[in-house]
């Protein structure tokens, strides 16, 4: 592996370790056993390795999710894999945060990312209708803004007696179970 990648991976474990803005030089330094200098040989400051590593997360993630779409299985099964994908993710929930609030440049890079993939996630809820995966009567677009909300409201929210990864277990359960009672004369009613 070159210098370079090492570095991007060191400045990623640093980071989920110490967070965006405590993470050092040193750190990454100390845990490649390399001097700083050779560190600034390849990257101009420490908001130049955030970047790259931002980079390199999106990059990630679009491969992965392109990986699991285009998968062999059912659409439930590509579901399930794209939620366990986002949930093994959920306890860096609070990085989004701080990066957003640090870093705005390279929040706003990861919203016009997050935005790019918004005709993805329409596409493959178009597949789930077709499949009846997705009941006949629900409407697509209403489905594409409740997810997309959830996902930006998530990023926004702060929640002190919940861990990242059930939040996002309990936004997953309501959206694909809903919020009433089977048995509930409400959901009796709304179904008429």
């Amino acid at each position: 592996m070159e210098m370079r990648e090492r570095i991007i991976c060191s400045a990623r474990e640093q980071i989920q370790k110490h967070g965006f803005r405590k993470f050092t030089i040193d750190d990454i330094a100390e845990d490649l056993g390399i001097s700083t200098k050779t560190i600034y040989k390849h990257f101009q400051s420490k908001q130049e390795i955030i970047g790259t590593v931002c980079a390199a997360a999106r990059e990630e993630d679009e491969k992965q999710c392109l990986d699991i779409l285009t998968s062999e299985g059912t659409w439930l099964d590509k579901l399930i894999a794209l939620a366990r994908k986002d949930a093994g993710k959920s306890e860096h929930l609070h990085l989004t945060q701080e990066l957003k609030k640090f870093f705005p440049d390279e929040w706003n890079k990861n919203c016009a990312f997050f935005d790019s993939s918004s005709e993805q996630l329409k596409d493959f809820l178009r597949q789930g209708a077709a499949s009846g995966d997705i009941r006949p009567d629900i409407n697509l677009d209403v489905v594409y803004i409740i997810i997309r909300s959830s996902m930006m409201g998530l990023f926004k929210a702060e929640f002190d007696d919940l861990s990242p990864k059930q939040i996002i277990d309990e936004c997953q359960k309501v959206l694909m179970c809903g919020v009433l009672n089977p048995a509930s004369k409400i959901r009796e009613e709304m179904a008429k």
